[in-house]
């Protein structure tokens, strides 16, 4: 099993490219996308993930860089903000009955949040990865976002 994360790329356009062709679209189960400006060298990676039925995940403006490909127009996804959304994708989005208000969303395996979620968004991941049962998952996520002090300590 292969995890691929994508981060915020600040490399040279010839870099990036090189990059991207060392990738075995064979050997991947999670694509987590995040900020970057060189969505478009993605593209035939996400949408191979999509059509593949691996775990995809957007955050912040990856999130609506999914509706751009119009990856979000069949699932229940959420973004940064719908109108933001609506019109950084354009017309290749037609989702936005599926939008949610909601700091992260997993429907199958497409997982978007906003960018002020990363906890949720990583919650979310590991119920898609099912790394740990439900319980576990929780009781991270708890003391993650609570904090040492008002958290039960996780039972390890």
């Amino acid at each position: 099993m292969y995890f691929i994360f994508l981060f915020n790329f600040h490399f040279e356009v010839k870099e990036q490219e090189i990059q991207i062709q060392k990738i075995n679209l064979q050997n991947f189960l999670f694509l987590e996308l995040f900020p970057s400006n060189f969505y478009s060298f993605f593209v035939v990676l996400v949408e191979d993930c999509k059509k593949k039925g691996r775990i995809l995940g957007g955050i912040c403006d990856a999130s609506a860089f999914l509706g751009t490909i119009s990856i979000l127009n069949d699932v229940n996804h959420t973004s940064n903000d719908l109108n933001d959304l609506k019109q950084w994708a354009g017309c290749h989005y037609e989702g936005e009955t599926k939008y949610i208000a909601k700091q992260a969303v997993r429907d199958g395996n497409v997982i978007t949040a906003n960018g002020t979620a990363p906890l949720e968004f990583a919650k979310e991941i590991l119920f898609a990865l099912n790394v740990a049962n439900e319980r576990k998952v929780m009781e991270w996520y708890n003391f993650h976002k609570l904090g040492f002090y008002t958290a039960p300590m996780p039972k390890m």
